[in-house]
Order: structure tokens, then C-alpha cells, then sequence
């Protein structure tokens, strides 16, 4: 007859004791009568298949029990008397002790506080001691965050606590500080947290090792409500396991990688040509002009970042981006005005950034062009998306959709392009903060002066990356816009081609591989095709590293500031 022996405490405590067998004894409290007593009524039972069931006290020793928790020093204390909740149903869900949490906890009370917080135990479910609220005062200049030392560098996925009930503010802002960036999300602190009415997902991000991330609860937009703040979970997510940066995203059935087209023209009916400007929907010959390319490989674990590219289609270019775990498209958008406007000589220094502007936002920044906003990139890329997250659904194109679906989250939006596309891209960035910038042979305009104007965009989310013997990096136009737009505060210029990655962190990126001497080969050298730089023997491209680099080195991982290049041209007029 086989013996198995229960352990069970003789006080409320999770922990394993040290005299217990993992292999041969279940460990159990008084928390835990119940299962105790689901266990004896099935004790003839287990006699009956040669199982003797012993329930033997353990004695917990005094060196077991945890450090108390202390209230946060700068919170004002509970006013409410223990056992005063308004929803008595909800004390279960209670989890005073963090580390029977999973993952990474940070509770308010290792929290960095900001303003005059109170805590309270009045609604149930908290974690620990109970939770913080603002009292409804100081909205605007009162903020809780936290910071946890995490382990490894990873994904996370990011959860917060909070209670629930009619008096919390609907549209709490939440900024989450990570390697790629930063992320604001306002969240309802009266809806029901997902995860045992607790905790809610604010989704995956990328995290550095140690204390490089934090999580913000503030309080600005939430006039005659309650926020609340508690605890937040890091939670690493193996590769394996992850669907996708979106929380309420559903998972691929049938993982694979995706290629779409669609006619702007056939997606949203208010698109027009512009002929005046070479803006068409259809060529001369009746073929279709207006064509938008996107693709997602599902396959592979997504990094929750789109890539709008203002350029041809370059479809080895996006097969790498897919590869990395980034959602890519090419919008239908005013590019070839530029051989039509702003050609006299000299040209206005706010002539070709103002229709760039107006051809990337559908606005009206220029009295040379008229683009109305359905023709703009934003509107079109923003309309693309919705056809992508109804058409293709397993592609969770609907992460990078407003909540209100009313735009797009330009947070999560990688904004690229090559030549002039790379300068549209880097102007409408000063414009709109995105997620970064990444220019191949560009920026241009060396007669512009958009360049110095403050930016949306930080600094530091500015890549470049260009051949020496292209005509814009001779002439300094290169130079020029990297230094005006910031990039030398991010380290110096690095040549690739000697260099390993991370190409000491810096954001100007440049090759001399041989062209022989072709400017019109060098100029389009930096990305995948048939003027790239390739093994010799091989075939595989030599600039593998750099592409990876550019759209998904952490952009907080910067360089050391470098003075501005003398021998750069910057007055080009």
C-alpha cells in the first residue's frame, strides 16, 4: 500500500517548508480548509486503490514569515476601518502577498510618488496593503510610476491593477516607458479588469535588463473622478507564446506570411486625381495607378510596430521588415510634384517642406498645391488599415487603429522611405510624433529650412543611412539634415562597412562599399535589390545587420554627443 503524506500549516502561509518532499507531499494552509476537506471525503477512496492518506502539522518557523509591508511614506494613511468594503464579494481577489504573483511586481508602495495620494481599502480587489487614490485634487500634477528591476531584457507583458466602481475616472492616462519608446494609453478604471478582477493588459513591449522601464499612472484629463493605482505586473512572454502587442488580439489560426494590394480609389470612393501635380488614379493608358501594398508575416512574433513606407514598392525591403516582427504598407500619396512645383530659382526655403507637409497630411500648409485629406498619406495609410483589419483579420492590423477608430496610433508607426520619400517622411515627423524615422539617401531639401524647426518627433528616433559617393552626401545634403534635424547628439558617423553592430548606437549610418564610382548606383545601394552591396561568392547581402538595426534598435540606446561637422555645408542658399 503506497504512503503519501499531506503537510499542511498551522498558519496562513503559501510557502513550502523546508522538511517537505515536492515529489511526495502537497503543501496546504488553513487558506486552503476546503481542499482539505475535498481531500478526506476521498480518502476511503484512495484506501480502496492502496493509498493511505496521512494529514501530519507542520510548524512554521519564525524565520519563514515576511517582512511587513509598510505604507508608502508620502501617501496619506487608510481612513477606512478594516472589514469597511462595499463589496464584500470582492475580498477574495484580494492578493496581499506580491509574491505569490507571477512575474515581476511592483506594488505602490516602492512606487515614486508625485502629488497628494491617499490610500484606501474601501473597494476591493487591491494588491497588498490596498490602493492609491488622488481624492479628485491636483488632476494634472499628480502621477504614480513604477519601476521594476527586471531580469533579462525581453518582452513583457504589461499588467495593471486596479479597483472598479462607478466613481473612477473613465480615461486614466497610463504611459508605458520602454526600449522602444514610450506609449500613452488611457484606459476606463470603471470597466473590469480581464484577469481575476484585478489586473488589465496594457499589452508586449520590448524592455531593456534592470531599471531602463517604468509604467505612469497620471491624472491629467480626469476632472470629478477617482484614479486609482495599485500594482503593476511585468510578465516575460516566451516567443513562442506571444500573438501579438494588441491584448485582445486573436491569434493566427493557420500562421503565414501575408501579402495584400488594394486600389486606394476602391477602398474610399473620395480619391481623386490630381493631374495637375502627377497625382493620379489611373495612368494614361488605363492601368491602375493608385495601387497600396502591405504585408505581415504572422509567423513570426510581433514586435507591434507598423512601417509606413513613402516610397516604390520594394518587396525584399518588406519581407526583412516582416521578418523582424513589423507590420509594413505602402500608401498611394502626392510624390511626383516635385519635378512640377517650387522650381524657380531661388526657391522659397519653406516651399518644398510646406507641400510635403501638405501631401503627407492632406492640410493646407501650401498655396502651390491642393490636396485634399482623403488624398493625403495619412488619411489614405489610415483607410488602408481599416480595409487590412476587416480583409485580413489573423494580421491584427486593428492594433494600430484609435480607439475611437477614428485615426491611426502614430505612436506605434515606424515612418520610412528612400530619397525624397525618406525627406517627406522626416518632415512630416517634425510634424507628427511617431514611433521613429528611418531615411535611406535622404534627407534632402538643402535649400529648405524645415530641418531646424522644433520637432514632434524626439531627436533620438531619427536613423539615416547613406552612400558616400551619392550625390546628396557629396553635395552635404545628407550631412545637413542629419546635424539640423539633431542626429549628431546621438553619436558620430559610422561607416558599416567597418564597423560591427550596434554601430556604437548612433543614428547616421553611412557605406563606401565599391559602385564603381556610379553616383545613380550609390544613391540606391542602401536598400535590398540589385544595386545592394552582396558577398561575392555567396550572394547574400553584406548590409543585413544594418537593416535589422535601423527599424528596431531600442531608441533609447543612443550614442555619445559629437560637436557638428565644420566641413558640412549648412548654408546651401
Amino acid at each position: 500500500m503506497e504512503l503519501v503524506t499531506i503537510h499542511y500549516r498551522t498558519e496562513a502561509d503559501k510557502k513550502p517548508c523546508d522538511s517537505c518532499s515536492q515529489t511526495e507531499r502537497i503543501v496546504v494552509s488553513k487558506r486552503s480548509i476546503a481542499q482539505l476537506y475535498r481531500v478526506t471525503l476521498l480518502q476511503p477512496l484512495l484506501i480502496a486503490f492502496g493509498v493511505v492518506v496521512i494529514f501530519v502539522p507542520v510548524a512554521v518557523k519564525a524565520s519563514e514569515s515576511k517582512p511587513k509591508l509598510k505604507p508608502h511614506p508620502l501617501a496619506l494613511p487608510n481612513t477606512h476601518d478594516p472589514g469597511e468594503v462595499d463589496k464584500p464579494e470582492l475580498v477574495p481577489f484580494v492578493v496581499k502577498d506580491t509574491t505569490q504573483l507571477p512575474g515581476i511586481v511592483v506594488d505602490e508602495t516602492e512606487a515614486e510618488l508625485v502629488g497628494k495620494w491617499q490610500y484606501s481599502t474601501h473597494t476591493p480587489p487591491y494588491v497588498g496593503l490596498g490602493y492609491l487614490h488622488d481624492q479628485k485634487q491636483g488632476k494634472g500634477a499628480s502621477s504614480v510610476t513604477f519601476t521594476p528591476e527586471l531580469p533579462a531584457a525581453g518582452v513583457y507583458e504589461v499588467r495593471l491593477s486596479h479597483c472598479y466602481n462607478v466613481r473612477r475616472s473613465t480615461n486614466t492616462p497610463v504611459t508605458i516607458h520602454h526600449a522602444d519608446g514610450e506609449k500613452t494609453v488611457r484606459i476606463n478604471q470603471q470597466d473590469i479588469p480581464q484577469h481575476d478582477r484585478l489586473f488589465r493588459s496594457l499589452g508586449h513591449f520590448q524592455f531593456e535588463s534592470g531599471r531602463h522601464g517604468w509604467v505612469r499612472v497620471s491624472t491629467d484629463g480626469t476632472d470629478g473622478k477617482y484614479v486609482i493605482a495599485d500594482a503593476v505586473q511585468f510578465l516575460p512572454v516566451q516567443k513562442q507564446a506571444l500573438r501579438a502587442h494588441s491584448p485582445d488580439a486573436a491569434a493566427d489560426s493557420k500562421p503565414r506570411h501575408y501579402k495584400l494590394t488594394a486600389r486606394a480609389s476602391e477602398i474610399d470612393s473620395r480619391v481623386k486625381s490630381h493631374p495637375e501635380i502627377g497625382f493620379l488614379v489611373d495612368t494614361k493608358d488605363g492601368k491602375p495607378a493608385d495601387l497600396q501594398h502591405a504585408a505581415v508575416d504572422t509567423r513570426v512574433t510581433p514586435r507591434g510596430k507598423l512601417v509606413i513606407w513613402l516610397m516604390s514598392h520594394n518587396e525584399q525591403l518588406f519581407d526583412r521588415i516582416n521578418s523582424y516582427g513589423i507590420h509594413v504598407l505602402r500608401p498611394h500619396y502626392a510624390n511626383r510634384w516635385f519635378s512640377i512645383c517650387c522650381r524657380e530659382a531661388p526657391v522659397g526655403e519653406h516651399c518644398r517642406g510646406n507641400i510635403r507637409l501638405e501631401a503627407a497630411t492632406g492640410m493646407d500648409f501650401s498655396d502651390d498645391v491642393m490636396i485634399p485629406e482623403p488624398d493625403g498619406m495619412m488619411e489614405r495609410s489610415f483607410q488602408f488599415v481599416k480595409w487590412l483589419e476587416s480583409e485580413n483579420p489573423a494580421g491584427n492590423w486593428g492594433q494600430f487603429l484609435t480607439g475611437d477608430n477614428k485615426g491611426l496610433r502614430w505612436e506605434d508607426i515606424i515612418i520610412s522611405g528612400s530619397s525624397h520619400g525618406s525627406t517627406t517622411a522626416a518632415r512630416f515627423a517634425k510634424h507628427q510624433k511617431v514611433s521613429r524615422v528611418v531615411a535611406f539617401c535622404g534627407p534632402r531639401d538643402q535649400l529648405q529650412s524645415w530641418q531646424s524647426l522644433p520637432s514632434a518627433t524626439p531627436e533620438n528616433r531619427y536613423f539615416g543611412f547613406s552612400h558616400v559617393l551619392d550625390g546628396g552626401w557629396t553635395g552635404d545634403h545628407y550631412c545637413r539634415s542629419w546635424e539640423l534635424l539633431g542626429m549628431h547628439r546621438f553619436g558620430p558617423v559610422v561607416n558599416v562597412d567597418n564597423t560591427k553592430s550596434p554601430f556604437k548606437n548612433t543614428r547616421r549610418l553611412i557605406t563606401d562599399f565599391d559602385v564603381g564610382g556610379d553616383a545613380r548606383r550609390a544613391h540606391s545601394s542602401v536598400q535590398p535589390g540589385s544595386r545592394a552591396y552582396r558577398n561575392e561568392n555567396t550572394k547574400a547581402y553584406m548590409h543585413e545587420d544594418v537593416w535589422r538595426y535601423l527599424f528596431t534598435h531600442p531608441v533609447n540606446s543612443v550614442g555619445r554627443a559629437v560637436p557638428m561637422d565644420a566641413d558640412c555645408e549648412k548654408n546651401q542658399r
